[in-house]
């Protein structure tokens, strides 16, 4: 049992090791508090900190008119297999994500991806009403804590 559960665990951390840089890790405060220092005047998203092997992101979520906007911006991002969720919410000031820089994507082309899907998300809230916004947030905010 003891040769399993030390298997496992080496297991984790090779993993782990494989998405880290060799920097020290950063911590989820540590992003926040370099997202809160970035200018976001004329942005929404950007990249916020570059180590060996990630590129970390933030979306300034308070900039994003509606709740039906932010989930639906959320959810869109969840699809796409270059950009990891490592701290999205619609109620935070701020949600981050990370891009493992061995996609070969650059900040423009991740930039450029989240602002097409904020354009689509505006294009399907203009096209539906209040009422119809509520009912798709009933069936699909998995952060309302009321499923």
């Amino acid at each position: 049992m003891s040769v399993i559960l030390g298997m496992i665990s080496f297991s984790l951390i090779s993993q782990e090791s494989k998405y880290l840089g060799t920097e020290p890790n950063i911590t989820h405060e540590e992003l926040l508090q370099k997202a809160t220092k970035m200018d976001f005047k004329s942005d929404v998203f950007k990249a916020i900190y570059h180590d060996s092997k990630n590129t970390y992101y933030a979306l300034l979520t308070e900039k994003i008119s509606s709740r039906y906007e932010k989930i639906k911006l959320l959810e869109k991002i969840s699809t796409d297999k270059s950009l990891v969720n490592i701290g999205a919410s619609p109620t935070s000031t701020y949600s981050l994500f990370l891009v493992n820089n061995s996609l070969g994507k650059s900040e423009t082309e991740i930039e450029q991806l989240v602002y097409n899907l904020i354009d689509q998300v505006n294009t399907e809230a203009m096209q539906i009403n209040e009422e119809q916004q509520q009912q798709w947030l009933l069936k699909n905010d998995k952060y309302s804590g009321s499923k």
